[in-house]
């Protein structure tokens, strides 16, 4: 489990002690930083194909560069 591995800490929540807060710790951003440019990579490379294969499939035109 990522908390067992000390990469975000759950706390409750004092106004209702029902729900559970978490909070990214310093491992678990070191973790977190490569996935997300990995994931923002991801979006700029395929972005252009999905917004092209929607605008066919829905009859819109092409947004502006």
């Amino acid at each position: 489990r990522l908390d067992a591995r000390g990469q975000f800490r759950r706390h409750r929540d004092p106004a209702d002690r029902r729900r559970a807060l978490v909070r990214l710790t310093p491992a678990g951003a070191s973790v977190l930083r490569p996935l997300a440019q990995f994931h923002r990579d991801e979006i700029r490379v395929r972005a252009p194909a999905q917004v092209r294969a929607i605008g066919a499939n829905t009859g819109a035109s092409r947004p502006r560069p």
